[in-house]
């Protein structure tokens, strides 16, 4: 660990910060929007926005980054970013904040770029695996951390906004003023459906159906969690059990996966998720008022469903030629963010016409047909025999410079020059 904090600290607080901030701005919109008055279909359109600025984000950072170089480019991005929240307190049109969504959502792609490929660059092998995996606990204990800050001040108010501002901030100045050469420009992210389809359509599809379940789940589970009238603070709760759940099962999941057909696991996991989910649209469909039910289902179902993008793509990588698996993975994240932009949309409107509830009927009906699909393709399709499997790596959902932080990629590119 010593060797790590030496080497990424500063970028390792950096990404924890903006997280942070990323997590709290998550939990803040939905709720300040219902707030001033916005309809929930407003609201999902809003999550929508954020993430097809995410996607622009992962298409133009390389472009950006060749072109004027990874700390002009930072440096921008986090001005840019810091201004949209407090425009946020400024104006109270949906159009306007859908525009600041899109904004946000694209400088936020391309400072988890920079800082990705910062990190990638001082990892030496010997420690990659491990600064990943610190990595990804950065990611859930930070945007636990951003969802409990809701508790500080009036949701109504500007104060939060404020928070997330002076958050994103601070994230970039361990960043501006480091004094280590820029690493190398990122190649432009490429989608090959159909190629990526004919690798594994199991991972494909689940990226996408992780990705239409996933989008609801962050743009509109605060609606959900207020809309059974829980507070601000129990919004936060409801958010962060979920992600408590899924930080006790990743690894144990995705370990066993290593050790059988990976999309038994899946189909598992999957069922699983089916199960929760339709306890928590029954949850408020009747009307139920138990704060620990509601909190121990929002954290079975954080165990069940969050692994299901990890296990699709450890089993893309399963299928795939070692100079692949940057392309899958890569490929992956952007079949995901395309599902995420849609499925904020299409269950808004099933919220604002039907209730809450419908939230979690959505991802039941998602996830049932990722369920029937998974099992189906078992019947069609051998397992990779053990031997041949990639070890488990779960990959954070934040730009596809994360991917070459895998230890995967990093040992193929190792045997080759061997």
């Amino acid at each position: 660990m010593r060797f790590i904090l030496m080497a990424c600290g500063t970028l390792l607080f950096s990404a924890f910060v903006i997280l942070a901030g990323s997590g709290l701005l998550f939990g803040v919109i939905p709720l300040h929007a219902r707030a001033i008055g916005f309809s929930d279909t407003s609201i999902g359109v809003l999550g929508s926005f954020y993430f097809a600025g995410m996607l622009l984000g992962c298409v133009i950072a390389p472009t950006l980054l060749r072109a004027v170089g990874h700390v002009r480019v930072f440096a921008a991005a986090a001005a840019i970013a810091t201004a949209m929240p407090l425009g946020h307190a400024l104006f109270s049109e949906p159009l306007a904040w859908g525009f600041m969504r899109l904004v946000t959502g694209c400088c936020f792609a391309v400072i988890y770029a920079i800082i990705e490929s910062w990190l990638n660059e001082r990892a030496t092998n010997e420690i990659r695996g491990m600064v990943l995996a610190v990595y990804n606990i950065i990611n859930y204990a930070a945007i636990a951390s951003g969802q409990q800050m809701l508790r500080l001040y009036d949701i109504g108010g500007f104060e939060l906004f404020s928070l997330t501002a002076i958050l994103i901030s601070i994230a970039a100045v361990p960043v501006v003023l480091t004094p280590t050469t820029a690493p190398t420009p990122p190649d432009s992210p490429k989608l090959r459906p159909i190629w990526l389809y004919h690798i594994s359509p199991v991972a494909f599809a689940g990226a996408i159906a992780v990705g239409l379940v996933n989008g609801a789940f962050w743009s509109l589970a605060p609606v959900y969690a207020t809309s059974l009238g829980l507070s601000a603070s129990g919004s936060a709760d409801f958010i962060t059990a979920s992600i408590i759940g899924t930080v006790v099962t990743l690894f144990p999941i995705g370990r066993a996966s290593d050790r059988m057909d990976r999309r038994t696991i899946m189909a598992v996991v999957t069922g699983l998720s089916v199960i929760s989910a339709l306890g928590l649209a029954l949850f408020a469909i009747l009307g139920l008022s138990s704060y620990w039910v509601l909190m121990g289902l929002s954290m079975i179902f954080g165990a069940a469903a969050m692994p299901i993008y990890a296990l699709a793509g450890a089993h893309g990588n399963d299928h795939a030629k070692p100079e692949e698996l940057v392309q899958v993975s890569t490929g992956l994240l952007l079949l995901y963010t395309i599902g995420a932009i849609i499925g904020p949309i299409i269950t808004s409107l099933l919220m604002s016409g039907f209730g809450a509830g419908f939230l979690f009927l959505w991802v039941a009906v998602i996830h049932t047909l990722l369920l029937g699909y998974t099992i189906w393709r078992m019947t069609q399709r051998a397992p990779v025999k053990e031997k041949y499997r990639e070890p488990f790596v779960p990959m954070p959902r934040t730009s596809p410079m994360a991917v070459e932080l895998s230890p995967l990629v990093q040992d193929e590119d190792s045997s080759s020059v061997q």
